[in-house]
C-alpha cells in the first residue's frame, strides 16, 4: 500500500512539475525586448576645459560625439560623414548627464575642469541608423595582447603593459577605450615563460603563441614588436590572430599614444567588419536548445539572448523536456549571429543546420537555412 501512495505522489509531483512548464512557456511566449545595455562607459567622454561656460561645453560635447561614433560605428568613416557631422554640431542635445570635476594633481593645466559627457545609447544608434552606418554592439571579443621591447639598454624583454605606473599603461588604456577593445594580458609567469620564449614570441612564432595563448581563452590574440630609434620614434610591427585569419602590419610613431593606435586600430577595424550590424536589415532566426533541464536554466539561457543587443527580439515557441525552441528577429548575418554566441560559453553549437525546421516565426515563412542548435552547459 506504501508503495502504491508513493507511486501516486510521484506521479501527482511530474504533473505539477509540467503544468509550470507549460504555464511558463506561456508567459515566454509574449515578446521579450533586448536587455539594457550595461557597459555606460562605451558611450562616455572625458575631455579637459578650461571653464564651465555653455559655448565650451557645447565645443566638447560635439567633440565627445564624434569619439563615441567611431567607438559604437566601428569605424573612422563617421568623421566625414556629412549627416553625422552636421548633427554633432547639436551633440548636447544626445548628451544623457555631464559633469565637471577638478583634474588630477598630475595635471598641466591645474585651472582647467574635466567634463565627463555620458551620451543616450538609443540616441547614437538611432544618429548611426537615420545616416545608414554600421552600428558595433558593445558585447566583443576579448583581445589578448603580447608586448616586446628590442631596447639599447635592456635588449629583447616582454612588457607587463598593464602594470599601474607603466609607460606603456596608460597609452594603452586610452587607445583601447578610443575604439572600444577590451584588452587583457598575460600574467608572464612561470607557465608563459616556458611555453613562450622572448625568441619566438619576437619572431611571431604562430604555434608557440596560440599555444601560450590558449590558457587565456581569448577571441583574438594581439602581438606588438616595439623598437626606439636614437631619436625617440617608436618602430613597431603588429600581428593578430582570430580564428583562421591572421593580419601583419607595421608603424612608425612619434610617441607611445601614437603607437599604441596604430596597433590598436587595424584590430578594431576588423572585428567590426566581423560584427557590425547593417541596421536597415532584419532576418529571423530558429534556435533550438538542448540541456535545459529547469527553471534556473530556462532564466539563464533566455537572459544569454535577451541581452545580444544583435537581436531585437525573442520569442519562446515551445519548452519540451529538456529541449527550449526560440525565434530570434535579428539585424545581424548569420555569420555574425554565430560569431556572437560562440562567445558565450555556456553555449555549445550542435549543428549548424537542422534538417527540419520544426516551426517557423511567422506563417508560411522558410527558415530552414538559418535553424541553428545549441546544447546548454552552465
Amino acid at each position: 500500500m506504501r508503495l502504491v501512495v508513493i507511486a501516486q505522489w510521484k506521479n501527482e509531483l511530474n504533473t505539477y512539475r509540467n503544468l509550470i512548464l507549460c504555464l511558463l512557456c506561456l508567459l515566454a511566449l509574449t515578446p521579450s525586448l533586448r536587455a539594457a545595455d550595461s557597459s555606460a562607459r562605451y558611450f562616455e567622454r572625458q575631455l579637459p576645459v578650461s571653464s564651465q561656460a555653455v559655448k565650451e561645453r557645447q565645443a566638447a560635447a560635439t567633440h565627445a560625439l564624434m569619439d563615441v561614433l567611431v567607438r559604437i560605428s566601428g569605424t573612422e568613416d563617421v568623421r566625414t560623414n556629412e549627416q553625422l557631422l552636421a548633427k554633432s554640431k547639436n551633440a548636447l542635445s544626445y548628451v544623457e548627464q555631464f559633469s565637471y570635476q577638478q583634474p588630477s594633481i598630475e595635471s598641466e593645466q591645474s585651472d582647467a575642469f574635466e567634463l565627463k559627457l555620458s551620451f543616450a545609447p538609443s540616441s547614437v544608434r538611432a544618429l548611426l541608423a537615420d545616416a545608414q552606418m554600421p552600428f558595433w554592439p558593445v558585447s566583443r571579443p576579448s583581445v589578448l595582447l603580447w608586448l616586446v621591447e628590442d631596447s639599447a639598454e635592456y635588449g629583447r624583454q616582454v612588457l607587463m603593459a598593464d602594470e599601474p605606473g607603466s609607460e606603456w599603461a596608460q597609452s594603452l588604456e586610452l587607445a583601447s577605450l578610443y575604439r572600444g577593445l577590451p584588452l587583457s594580458f598575460p600574467l608572464l609567469d612561470f607557465q608563459d615563460q616556458v611555453a613562450l620564449s622572448v625568441g619566438q614570441l619576437w619572431a611571431l612564432d604562430e604555434q608557440a603563441i596560440l599555444t601560450a595563448s590558449a590558457r587565456y581563452d581569448a577571441q583574438l590574440v594581439l602581438v606588438g614588436k616595439l623598437t626606439r630609434t636614437s631619436n625617440g620614434a617608436i618602430l613597431s610591427s603588429w600581428e593578430f590572430f582570430h580564428q583562421d585569419h591572421s593580419q601583419v602590419y607595421d608603424a612608425r610613431s612619434e610617441d607611445i599614444d601614437a603607437a599604441m593606435r596604430s596597433g590598436i586600430g587595424p584590430v578594431a577595424d576588423y572585428l567590426a567588419s566581423q560584427f557590425s550590424l547593417n541596421l536597415d536589415t532584419e532576418d529571423y532566426f530558429n534556435v533550438e536548445i538542448d540541456g535545459v533541464s529547469s527553471y534556473r536554466d530556462y532564466r539563464a539561457v533566455m537572459s544569454v539572448f535577451e541581452a545580444l543587443e544583435a537581436v531585437s527580439e525573442v520569442r519562446v515557441q515551445s519548452l519540451d523536456q529538456q529541449l527550449l525552441r526560440l525565434s530570434l528577429v535579428s539585424e545581424a548575418s548569420r555569420e555574425q549571429l554565430l560569431g556572437t554566441l560562440a562567445m558565450e560559453r555556456s553555449l555549445e553549437e550542435q549543428s549548424a543546420d537542422l534538417q527540419e525546421p520544426a516551426f517557423d516565426f511567422t506563417p508560411g515563412s522558410t527558415l530552414g537555412s538559418n535553424a541553428i542548435r545549441y546544447h546548454w552547459q552552465p
